[in-house]
């Protein structure tokens, strides 16, 4: 499951960058993920960051096993 949130944190970094950065044309998959407008949307950025941060969160607690 660790491999599984850190491929989720990557992915979501990803996706804030390129919200911010706004490189795709429109198309029906862009309009679904928020990057098919002429300007960069912040909102979906902060979002995807955020998903990101509790993505680590979760990487974090599932490193957190009590051994007995």
């Amino acid at each position: 499951m660790k491999a599984l949130a850190g491929v989720l944190v990557l992915v979501f970094v990803i996706l804030a960058a390129l919200a911010i950065v706004h490189p795709l044309e429109p198309s029906a998959l862009t309009r679904a993920i928020g990057f098919s407008n002429d300007k960069p949307h912040m909102k979906h950025a902060i979002a995807y960051f955020v998903l990101a941060l509790l993505a680590l969160v979760w990487i974090r607690f599932q490193t957190n096993t009590v051994k007995t």
